[in-house]
C-alpha cells in the first residue's frame, strides 16, 4: 500500500450499495449513479479518463466494493478503501447532519482529500483465491465447533448421530479446502516461502501463518508501529492535562488478533523469546491481559521483520532486533 494526499489528485468518492454506485468527483463536483456491475464499471471508467490523476475511494462495506476495486486495479487505476467508522466520525466533525447516498459519496471524497488515503495494491488472483479459501476454512471450523458444542448439550441419540454425520462432512470439506490451498501455494512460490518462513517461529503453525499473510498482506512493508496499529495492537494514549489515563488497544483488524491469540498463548511455553518477555512484564506488575496483548504485538512485529528481511526464526539481523524491541 502507498499513502497519498496529493492536492493535484482528483479524489472520486463512491458510496457502494448492492445494486448501485453513487459517485462524486472532487473539483468539478460532478455526480452520477451507475450500476454495481460490469456495465456500470465501464461507464465509471469513461468518467475516470477525463480526470487528472484520479483516485477512487470507497468505504470498506464488505463484498459489494471488492469487484469494483478488482476491475479498476486491473486497469491500473489508483484505488483506496477507507474505514467507514473514520469517515462517519469525520462527517460529524464537519457538523453535517443530512445523509443521502450522494452526500455520502461527496463526504468520502472530501475525507480522502483532507486526510489522505492508503492505496490498494494489485493482488494476484491466486492470492485472492487463497484468501477466499482460508475464509471458507475458518467458517467451516466455526461450524464444526458449534456442532461439537451442540453434541455436548444433548442426550438424544438420533440428534447425536446427526451431529456426528455433519461433523464428519465438515472434516472432509476442511481437508478438501486445505488440498486446494496447497495446490494454489504450489503455483505461488513466493506465498509458500513466506508461509514456511513464518512457521519457523515456535508456536506458529501453517494455518496461522497463512491467516496472517491473507488478513495482513501489508506484512513486511510497514514499520513496527504501523503494523501494530494496522493489527489493532498498538496501545493508544488517553491523557488530558495532568490526568494520565490507561492505554488500550482499539480498531485494527479483529481477524488478525484472533489468529494471533492462541499461537501467542502457546508461545509462552514453546517460544523462549516471547515467554521470557511475558514473565518480565508480569514481574513488573502488568496485568495478565495486558502482558498477553503486548506479547501479541511483539509477535506481529517479529513476523513483520522476518517477512521484510526474508529471515527465518533464529537468524540474526540488526533490523529484526530493532523491530522486536
Amino acid at each position: 500500500m502507498t499513502n497519498i494526499s496529493d492536492n493535484l489528485s482528483t479524489f472520486i468518492g463512491i458510496d457502494v450499495s448492492k445494486s448501485t454506485l453513487d459517485v462524486f468527483v472532487s473539483g468539478s463536483g460532478k455526480t452520477l449513479q451507475v450500476k454495481n456491475a460490469d456495465i456500470g464499471f465501464e461507464e465509471l471508467y469513461d468518467v475516470i479518463h477525463q480526470c487528472n490523476d484520479p483516485v477512487i475511494v470507497y468505504e470498506s462495506t464488505g463484498v459489494y466494493g471488492k469487484k469494483l476495486a478488482r476491475y479498476l486495479l486491473e486497469r491500473n487505476v489508483m484505488v483506496a478503501e477507507v474505514n467507514a467508522y473514520q469517515v462517519h466520525s469525520f462527517v460529524r466533525s464537519t457538523g453535517k447532519l443530512a445523509k443521502t447516498d450522494r452526500i455520502d459519496a461527496e463526504t468520502i471524497a472530501l475525507y480522502a482529500e483532507k486526510l489522505g488515503v492508503r492505496l490498494l495494491c494489485k493482488v494476484d488472483k491466486r492470492h485472492e483465491a487463497i484468501r477466499d479459501l482460508m475464509k471458507r476454512k475458518h467458517q467451516l471450523i466455526d461450524y464444526r465447533k458449534r456442532e461439537k458444542n451442540r453434541r455436548e448439550s444433548t442426550l438424544d441419540h438420533e440428534i447425536i448421530d446427526s451431529i456426528d454425520r455433519h461433523v464428519e462432512y465438515l472434516n472432509d470439506e476442511i481437508k478438501r479446502i486445505e488440498k486446494q490451498i496447497d495446490e494454489l501455494l504450489d503455483q505461488v512460490p513466493e506465498f509458500r516461502e513466506k508461509t514456511e518462513l513464518l512457521t519457523t517461529i515456535p508456536g506458529v503453525a501453517k494455518h496461522t501463518a497463512l491467516t496472517m499473510l491473507v488478513e495482513l498482506p501489508e506484512l513486511g512493508t510497514l514499520n513496527r508501529k504501523e503494523i501494530a496499529m494496522l493489527a489493532g495492537l498498538a496501545p493508544i494514549n488517553h491523557d488530558s492535562g495532568t490526568l494520565k489515563g490507561k492505554r488500550h488497544i482499539h480498531g485494527g483488524r479483529p481477524s488478525v488478533r484472533n489468529a494471533l491469540y492462541l499461537p501467542t498463548i502457546s508461545s509462552f511455553q514453546w517460544n523462549r523469546k516471547i515467554g521470557s518477555f511475558r514473565v518480565d512484564l508480569i514481574e513488573r506488575g502488568k496485568p495478565g491481559k495486558v502482558a498477553t496483548t503486548a506479547c501479541m504485538r511483539k509477535m506481529v512485529t517479529i513476523m513483520n521483520a522476518m517477512v521484510r528481511d526474508n529471515l527465518a526464526w533464529g537468524m540474526k539481523s540488526p533490523s529484526l532486533h530493532e523491530s522486536t524491541n
